[in-house]
């Protein structure tokens, strides 16, 4: 890849993280209203604190310190990865409830 390939990337990439840009985002205030998960790796360039993330995720349904990895997870941890991307998705699937269908009982 080139550099220049590698600067139009980036460039996306901040472009696809500017606020003004994020459906999710209010208007208003900024905050992230959909439901959110947070992991925290110890080597990731960015530590947000819990209190900044509760005060502009109002809907945080996962939010974990983890022991290893970096801004890199996916690729360095991806068994940790995985199991975070689980946990915190586990809490928003739709349960369904069960429907039982009964044999029609004969009235000979």
């Amino acid at each position: 890849m080139s550099v220049n390939e590698l600067r139009a990337l980036a460039q996306q990439f901040a472009d696809a993280f500017d606020q003004r840009n994020l459906k999710a985002v209010t208007e208003r205030d900024g905050r992230l209203e959909i439901p959110v998960g947070v992991s925290v790796y110890p080597r990731e360039t960015l530590h947000p604190s819990r209190r900044w993330v509760d005060r502009w995720m109002p809907n945080l349904i996962h939010y974990n310190i983890l022991e290893r990895g970096s801004h890199f997870a996916t690729w360095e941890q991806p068994a940790l990865h995985a199991k975070e991307i689980r946990d915190c998705f586990a809490k928003v699937r739709i349960r369904r409830p069960v429907t039982v269908q009964r044999k029609e009982e004969s009235h000979d």
